[in-house]
């Protein structure tokens, strides 16, 4: 059977990991304990929403930018492959065959990558998600376990909410982790983003 794993459920464990257990609970749709004095609802307006789900589309489009995470080839004929013709948007060209099988030179530019040659070709590139919403499937997982995606995803909230202290302490958490899973790997680096 093949795992899934949602946007909501990555939220959920990275707010418990935060100690944020009213959005833990309002995440994860889990009623909170009738002692408690927790919201099970998810205010999808909230200022800390909008942190959790801005976290975890820097931490998957960041790690679909170092990593060929997510791959997909597609056939073109001509001499130009324009970025926008593809049908995800590229975070890499991992390589452009010709009709022949053949591994063909290319020049990048602006919008696109130039071929020597009109012929038919094969690229074959990395690519990024589109923005994840609630309660979509996580398109990394399960080549990047639930708790990494976590630990990037606290890094980036406490970083965005200016808990830089915090923030350094699951950034190192995120970067050992990453380490561990891909040791092949030596120079991982987390671009620090800010809220827009």
């Amino acid at each position: 059977m093949w795992n899934i794993l949602t946007v909501n459920q990555v939220l959920g464990l990275s707010a418990r990991m935060l100690r944020k257990d009213d959005m833990a609970h309002a995440f994860l749709f889990i009623p909170p304990p009738s002692n408690a004095h927790l919201d099970s609802t998810l205010d999808t307006n909230s200022y800390e929403y909008k942190l959790f789900l801005t976290a975890i589309n820097n931490v998957c489009e960041d790690l679909t930018t170092q990593y060929p995470l997510l791959c997909f080839e597609e056939k073109f004929f001509g001499n130009k492959i324009k970025y926008d013709d593809l049908v995800y948007r590229i975070a890499k060209v991992i390589e452009i065959r010709d009709s022949k099988g053949k591994k063909a030179r290319f020049y990048r530019s602006s919008d696109g990558v130039l071929l020597p040659s009109t012929d038919n070709y094969t690229i074959l590139y990395s690519y990024k998600p589109d923005k994840l919403v609630e309660n979509e499937f996580v398109p990394l997982y399960p080549t990047v376990p639930e708790t990494i995606l976590a630990y990037g995803v606290c890094a980036q909230y406490t970083l965005m909410d200016g808990l830089f202290d915090e923030a350094d302490l699951w950034e190192s958490k995120y970067k050992e982790a990453l380490l561990a899973h891909f040791r092949h790997t030596k120079n991982i680096k987390m671009r620090a983003r800010l809220w827009q």
